[in-house]
């Protein structure tokens, strides 16, 4: 009972991080990837924290688009075009070897949900990278994908013990059992920081709304 009351009040959260999102509009692309990155997101965590079962495989897709929706928003706040083109190079070339190392990785083990996750982990990694690229426009972003990220690599630590056998001795080990608690936390408080960046973008937006009146 305990751990659905816990399951309940995480996705509650996620919720209502999504909702609050709404309340930022100000019509700008930034505003829509980031509601449809928590709007995914709060899909991935139907699947994965609020039923009483996992369904990993679409929960880990709805992930994908949210990651998808983040890249799209770092892509189209980058004012420099250079940078802009090696960002689309270094998706193309993630996502294609994201998908080769892990089949070449795990040989007759892979499965579907491995090759979701590992292509999804990868696109997180380079919205950390590029959000930090802009970290003057993109602070709170950055630090809650940080947070993002973390979180996540606790977890993939989780899983990573379907797949490979990881020694009692061995850091992920130490890392997984240091870090247990900590997991939900740090994504619940990575949720509600993705849209609190958009708060100086939306003051603006009101100022220049006054301003104009």
């Amino acid at each position: 009972m305990r751990e659905f009351e816990n399951s309940l009040f995480n996705y509650i959260c996620i919720i209502t991080s999504c909702l609050f999102c709404a309340f930022l509009s100000d019509g700008s692309q930034r505003y829509r990837f980031t509601q449809i990155g928590l709007i995914a997101t709060v899909g991935a965590d139907f699947f994965l924290v609020f039923l009483p079962f996992q369904l990993k495989v679409p929960g880990m897709i709805c992930f994908c688009v949210t990651q998808t929706a983040y890249f799209l928003l770092t892509y189209v706040e980058d004012e420099n075009l250079f940078r802009k083109k090696i960002h689309l190079i270094l998706r193309i070339a993630f996502s294609v070897l994201s998908i080769v190392l892990t089949v070449f990785v795990l040989g007759s083990r892979v499965d579907v949900l491995s090759i979701i996750s590992v292509f999804y982990y990868a696109h997180l990694i380079l919205n950390v990278i590029f959000s930090y690229l802009q970290f003057k426009k993109l602070r709170v972003f950055a630090i809650a994908l940080t947070l993002f990220i973390v979180s996540d690599t606790l977890i993939g630590f989780d899983n990573l013990s379907s797949y490979l056998l990881i020694p009692r001795g061995s850091i992920i080990f130490f890392l997984k059992r240091l870090f247990k608690g900590w997991v939900m936390p740090l994504y619940i408080i990575a949720q509600v920081m993705i849209p609190l960046s958009l708060l100086p973008q939306k003051r603006k937006s009101l100022q220049k709304e006054k301003t104009n009146g």
